[in-house]
């Protein structure tokens, strides 16, 4: 939903088939309607059926429409981008659950 410059995203994500063989590096959403302006938060509701890892946030930067997975190894631990290896692989359906919401400024 866009209202002004204010966009609010929101999506509920899960995986059917997964083949990461020979894939590596960071793991990202893509496709965010607008390009964000200011650096914006996104917080994880429900992040269930990973491998490791659970992604719990992110940021979208500036000058993007996408945003880089961030978990916590430990709870006063700083964040980390998640990793492809994060993600359960294979032919199972409802895998990888992902709730996210996001409200960032054009």
């Amino acid at each position: 939903t866009r209202i002004g410059r204010q966009v609010t995203v929101t999506a509920h994500i899960k995986t059917t088939s997964v083949n990461a063989t020979g894939a590596s590096g960071d793991l990202y959403i893509d496709g965010l309607p607008f390009t964000c302006n200011y650096r914006a938060p996104v917080q994880s509701g429900v992040a269930a059926a990973f491998s490791t890892n659970f992604p719990l946030s992110g940021y979208i930067f500036p000058g993007t429409g996408f945003f880089y997975l961030e978990y916590r190894a430990t709870v006063t631990g700083a964040t980390s981008i998640c990793q492809v290896a994060t993600l359960t692989a294979g032919a199972v359906a409802g895998q990888n659950e992902l709730v996210f919401s996001a409200t960032y400024f054009v």
